[in-house]
């Protein structure tokens, strides 16, 4: 049988497994994530993989990060953005007064109307004017016309003019999408475009390290809907990888219990995701994908992540509360266990201690890069913290101005510059002994600091930050669960926050009334810290949990096991009151007299071009699935109804598996 290679490369870990579709799982590796260089980890993953001995490998596929990272720190590469026939003032709007001035934004005249017919002949003079001005200056080309998903035919001359006058990538937008929204399409046009170098350079990467191996098995990578996809194809969409990493552990739990229906969280060290499994498949959604606030028009699967995880920073409020995250630190008894003196420094409380927003150590950062207008107090902190860690209540004890040092360790963390160690719940199930990693002594001196400020007794305080924790994970699922019963995201938001919610959390109401909440289905914990933090929420939802074997790679299973899936979405609309029906497809625009010959065609043409997409994507062997709805508007009149048409949708599947190396 087939042996098959799946990775994830996580914000923290990077896990690896061997799978024979036969017998199932044959070995499992994990290793930290190198962020600075993926491959560092990927390979150190695959060596404690293939210890003793290394299986010819028949498929390999990879979930990452790379994509949603890049986004959120606005990170891609430069792109010219060529805006067909738009309105000059859509630039004044908030989405894109957001991009940056190195991705040029390019007005031209053409575009069409929704019907698709021309509303402005395409100005090609213009567009080989913008590519001969700004080609030198960007790595990509990125296309939008206004309604070009209702006709393509100006991005399509568009593209054509820029690949003969260049090799850059290019990316139109109804190859992304067929949904209307011009705005939103041709920023995620441009987000396309950006990431295609990207992308690019960590198939490369990834390819060469596979090498090392003597690996020559097909690349795979996971789409933010959990598909599958080849690593050659997603060269041309790499914003469909967005969400990648938590898409394969939601089909990575369905793969390892089977279940149909659950509730699947994936906890790790950065993040908790959180996601509903119905029927055997996850809820995929267009319009809840969001990254920074952006909601790209890309199909993911529908998860709520929130900043909370092993490695999340604790900290306190004014009124003494403990808040989890949403930063990530590195946990003290990770540090201690790399750098013993921290312990000393622990066991004698600072004078001036008082535990709030600042981490314990600020630490170096290797990959960082000074700013030359960064203030006087942060090169001196640069300075100080290239020497050794800082224990930052003897750095603000030794100078003058401590609220302006507070500051400038503030805007360092923030801009990335220093790294930061502090207590952690990972911290805290290592003082209680439900968890042992690194120095259990640097995790107790951490604990003893923060629970003298509470005057509380150690293991009370540990215990109340995994309490915490668990409360914080308990109102993400219950949002979750709405999310997935109620469209109204009000009422999501007021369940969560209401009295009831937070009385049968906690459980403190001893009179008359007493609240408790209940799941109708399963929970499926996974990740590395899901068996520690979890098994309490099975009597707090009055509900089963599973934690299954191997679900701390549960992300590299759903890598994958997944399967390829390639959709095509084609309408049909009325012309001259129905005497005509005209046909939109990714291809162009075509026109027929009978409604019975332009449904048979666009039959046709879906199953065509899902067939070509889904041997593109990497299956041979593959089902489709056309679906059909009619939409129209009722007219009631005395002693009868008639019923308008609107529009016939046709959305061709084709699902299959990758195809194996041999």
């Amino acid at each position: 049988m087939p042996i098959l290679l799946g990775i994830d490369t996580g914000g923290t870990f990077t896990d690896a497994v061997l799978l024979d579709e036969k017998n199932g799982i044959l070995a499992t590796a994990k290793s930290p994530t190198t962020c600075q260089d993926l491959t560092v980890g990927i390979k150190n993953t695959l060596k404690k993989l293939f210890s003793p001995d290394q299986p010819h490998i028949n498929l390999v596929s990879l979930s990452t990060t790379l994509a949603t990272n890049a986004v959120v720190e606005d990170r891609g590469s430069s792109a010219g953005l060529i805006l067909i026939g738009y309105d000059p003032d859509i630039l004044d709007t908030e989405v894109f007064k957001k991009i940056r001035p190195e991705n040029p934004i390019i007005l031209v005249r053409g575009g069409h109307r929704i019907s698709g017919d021309e509303q402005a002949p395409l100005d090609k003079k213009a567009i080989k004017a913008a590519i001969n001005a700004y080609a030198d200056n960007v790595r990509a080309f990125a296309v939008s016309g206004y309604f070009g998903v209702r006709n393509p035919s100006h991005e399509l001359a568009a593209k054509s003019l820029i690949r003969k006058l260049t090799d850059l990538p290019i990316t139109c937008g109804h190859e992304l999408t067929s949904s209307l929204d011009a705005p939103r399409r041709a920023v995620t046009t441009l987000l396309n475009a950006r990431l295609i170098p990207l992308i690019y350079n960590l198939i490369n990467a990834v390819t060469k390290v596979l090498a090392d191996f003597e690996i020559k098995a097909p690349l795979m990578i996971v789409k933010g809907d959990g598909s599958l996809i080849s690593a050659k194809a997603a060269l041309d969409v790499p914003i469909e990888t967005i969400m990648s990493g938590p898409a394969a552990s939601v089909v990575g739990a369905g793969y390892l219990t089977g279940r149909p229906d659950a509730l699947v969280i994936d906890m790790g060290g950065t993040t908790s995701d959180i996601a509903v499994l119905k029927g055997g498949s996850a809820m995929v959604s267009e319009k809840m994908t969001e990254i920074d606030g952006f909601h790209p028009m890309v199909a993911s699967i529908d998860i709520l992540t929130e900043g909370i995880g092993g490695d999340s920073g604790v900290r306190l409020s004014s009124k003494g509360d403990i808040k989890i995250g949403p930063t990530r630190v590195v946990p003290l008894c990770v540090l201690g266990n790399h750098l013993p003196a921290v312990i000393e420094i622990m066991k004698t409380r600072p004078n001036n201690f008082r535990y709030a927003e600042l981490p314990f150590f600020i630490l170096k950062k290797s990959s960082a890069v000074r700013k030359n207008e960064i203030s006087s107090a942060c090169h001196e902190m640069l300075d100080r913290v290239a020497k050794g860690p800082l224990f930052t209540p003897h750095v603000l004890e030794e100078v003058k101005y401590p609220s302006v040092y507070a500051q400038s360790i503030d805007y360092l963390l923030k801009e990335g510059l220093i790294n930061a160690s502090s207590f952690t719940p990972t911290d805290a199930v290592n003082v209680l002994g439900l968890y042992e990693t690194g120095s259990a002594q640097a995790a107790y001196h951490g604990a003893a600091l923060i629970s003298a400020c509470l005057d509380m007794e150690v293991e009370a305080f540990c215990k109340m930050v995994i309490a915490q924790v668990q409360y914080e994970i308990a109102a993400a699922m219950v949002c979750c669960a709405l999310r997935a019963d109620t469209t109204s995201g009000k009422i999501v938001k007021q369940a969560a926050d209401s009295f009831f919610f937070n009385q049968a959390v906690k459980n403190e109401m001893k009179g008359l009334l007493s609240c408790s909440i209940a799941l109708t289905c399963p929970i499926v914990a996974v990740g590395a810290p899901a068996g520690t933090y979890l098994p309490d929420m099975a009597s707090l939802f009055n509900c089963e949990i599973s934690v299954p074997e191997n679900a701390a790679v549960a992300n590299a299973i759903g890598a994958v096991t997944g399967t390829i899936s390639q959709s095509v979405h084609i309408l049909i609309k009325p012309r001259q009151g129905g005497m005509s029906f005209r046909v939109h497809t990714t291809e162009g625009i075509n026109s027929f007299k009978h409604y019975t010959d332009a449904e048979e065609y666009a039959r046709e043409t879906a199953a065509r071009i899902a067939i070509e997409k889904v041997r593109a994507a990497g299956a041979d062997m593959f089902e489709i699935d056309l679906i059909k709805k009619n939409f129209g508007v009722k007219n009631k009149m005395p002693g009868r109804e008639t019923e308008t048409f609107i529009q016939t949708e046709i959305r061709a599947t084709a699902v299959g598996r990758p195809r194996m190396g041999a």
